[in-house]
């Protein structure tokens, strides 16, 4: 397989998110909408021997932030590409493109000639007046979190008619697409890309209707092939770009992987054509993390390939008081702690919150066979990937680890090790609500924590996972459901709140249930015990009664310290963690 690795760049201000792989003569892939440079990553396998490929997310897609502008036209996505391959210092580039990304394509070409060598567009739309207003209309509706989750099973609904009709609100015989229904697994991908970015989905997919590829195509000074395979709704667009140009061809294909085959020799032909020495060379990897002073910077810990994404963040004044790395709770993700890394970073803390294996943007568990083990086996292996990861951290001296939940158990793994093998030294272990429950119900929890949303035909997982995560909101577990444990004071279930834990959830796909089942399996002091470090237990004040006395009992006689905090007076970060628990951290 051809290796992909992942990469931040600052461009204007903005992070741009690349993946990166092949080898061979530079190729920039440009992503249809609404989807991100992981929709290339079949096709960089296919092309990995003949490119070496360059994929951003476009501005507002995948991990790239969106534009300033509230409604730019298309014109500026083109210049925010030019952008970025002035960042990676890249000159007279070939570009391929797949629909939004074959339009951006030649936009790009028309505005930024001496950017690009020639251009392969899959795919152009040209549309009429009447059809434009059709699209603006209904096409691009904003989605709003509901309080029961029907915004989820709306998408789910519109991405599925997207592969029968197009529009895909015109369900008529004239709309109706010449394709097989899309398996469940694909919709699922690709509603996870539009939730992504649910806030400015719309934006630069509307923009590119409004694209006029057709005067680009015209105007640009390079070769271009547009191609479309039979079948694709944009196949009959060939006729009505009407172009006659030099270096222009417009032809249709009996099939995707035909267009493909001619994208690549039409690409290949234009880079054999150019001087040798006046091709652009691949960039540079760059720093492990870009980000804005003051901001949340991102990027990627550990080896290409097997990496881990984060965020990190440092003081503004650029003293520490030390490291502080937070691992997230299972089935949750690092984007919900920006709260928290801001706060730990106020009091002077360099912090840094990786996605869990397998979760949020981070890569899978590293098995041989790829089988997720089972049990401690599954806690051991994900708490060695974290370790083996966190040796590329940024800075030096001593860390300290932030678990929460089931992140608890992880950070008591890596410490268990620190004593002379772990690559770093580990100052203290600080663990907030770590998974411990009464032996009466440990079966039940652990049976209900293993349940993974699956991906089924009829959309049935999003629901699964709302209910969860909004259960997440009124109980302590969530699968009790009774008065019992239930949390005390304010329910914790504001439909932007929910939806951010049902969306992690959806991403730790089956990995997240497993390390959370694991986890709720284990004896929490037996991980105490065995933590090579000193360690401090934090709990909310509001928790169940019957978990706190189940939490001091589990851990009477060992060394940890307990001490139950108050989170109604000083907000909360993420699910339960009050902003006071940072003070807690002793550096």
């Amino acid at each position: 397989m051809t290796p992909i690795s992942r990469h931040y760049v600052a461009v204007d201000g903005r992070l741009v998110h690349y993946r990166r792989a092949g080898q061979g003569p530079l190729l920039l892939l440009l992503h249809q909408s609404p989807q991100s440079s992981l929709d290339y990553v079949e096709l960089m396998q296919r092309w990995g021997e003949r490119f070496t490929m360059i994929a951003p997310d476009r501005p507002g897609c995948g991990q790239s932030e969106p534009l300033p502008e509230v409604a730019p036209d298309f014109g500026r996505y083109a210049d925010a590409t030019a952008e970025f391959l002035d960042a990676l210092g890249l000159e007279r580039v070939p570009v391929y493109g797949f629909h939004t990304g074959a339009s951006e394509a030649i936009t790009l070409a028309a505005r930024h000639p001496h950017k690009v060598l020639a251009v392969a567009g899959n795919g152009v739309s040209h549309m009429t007046a009447d059809e434009l207003a059709e699209i603006d209309q209904h096409y691009l509706p904003k989605i709003e979190p509901r309080w029961d989750g029907g915004h989820l099973t709306w998408l789910w609904g519109r991405m599925r008619e997207q592969t029968v009709f197009f529009p895909w609100f015109k369900r008529s015989a004239a709309g109706r697409m010449d394709y097989d229904m899309a398996p469940p697994e694909r919709t699922q991908r690709h509603l996870l890309e539009v939730l992504r970015n649910w806030r400015v989905y719309d934006v630069a997919y509307r923009a590119a209707f409004h694209a006029d590829a057709r005067g680009a195509a015209r105007d640009a000074p390079v070769p271009i092939l547009i191609a479309a395979a039979a079948g694709d709704p944009l196949h009959a667009h060939l006729a009505r770009l009407d172009i006659a140009r030099p270096g222009l061809e417009l032809r249709g294909y009996p099939t995707p992987a035909a267009v493909e085959a001619a994208a690549s020799e039409f690409l290949l032909q234009a880079i054999r054509a150019q001087a040798a020495g006046a091709r652009s060379a691949p960039p540079a990897d760059g720093a492990r993390f870009a980000g804005a002073a003051g901001r949340t910077a991102r990027g990627f810990l550990g080896a290409p390939g097997l990496s881990l994404h984060a965020l990190a963040r440092t003081p503004a004044s650029g003293a520490t008081r030390g490291r502080l790395v937070v691992l997230h709770d299972a089935t949750a993700s690092a984007a919900t702690l920006e709260p928290l890394l801001a706060a730990a970073a106020a009091a002077g803390w360099a912090v840094t919150a990786p996605d869990l294996p397998g979760h949020g943007e981070s890569a899978p568990v590293a098995t041989p066979d790829g089988v997720l083990p089972e049990g401690p086996r599954l806690v051991d292996a994900v708490a060695a990937q974290l370790a083996e990861a966190l040796k590329t951290l940024p800075g030096s001296g001593p860390v300290t680890l932030l678990g929460l939940g089931a992140g608890a158990s992880l950070a008591l793994a890596i410490a268990a090790h620190s004593g002379g093998a772990a690559p770093f030294e580990i100052r203290q272990v600080v663990v907030w609500q770590p998974s411990s429950w009464p032996g009466d119900d440990r079966a039940a929890i652990v049976a209900a924590f293993a349940e993974t949303p699956t991906v089924a035909w009829h959309g049935g997982q999003l629901a699964h996972a709302w209910i969860r995560a909004n259960d997440a909101g009124l109980f302590h577990p969530w699968c009790l459901r009774r008065r019992g444990a239930a949390w005390r004071g304010a329910p914790r279930v504001e439909p932007l709140d929910v939806h951010e834990r049902a969306f992690a959830l959806l991403l730790a796909g089956a990995t997240g249930p497993a390390l959370a089942a694991a986890v709720a399996a284990e004896e929490l002091v037996a991980r105490v015990d065995a933590a090579r470090a000193p360690v401090q237990v934090l709990v909310d004040a509001a928790s169940p009664q019957g978990y706190l006395d189940a939490l001091h009992v589990a851990l009477a006689g060992s060394r940890a310290t307990v001490q139950a905090l108050d989170s109604a007076d000083e907000g909360q970060i993420g699910l339960t963690l009050p902003r006071k628990a940072i003070a807690r951290i002793s550096a």
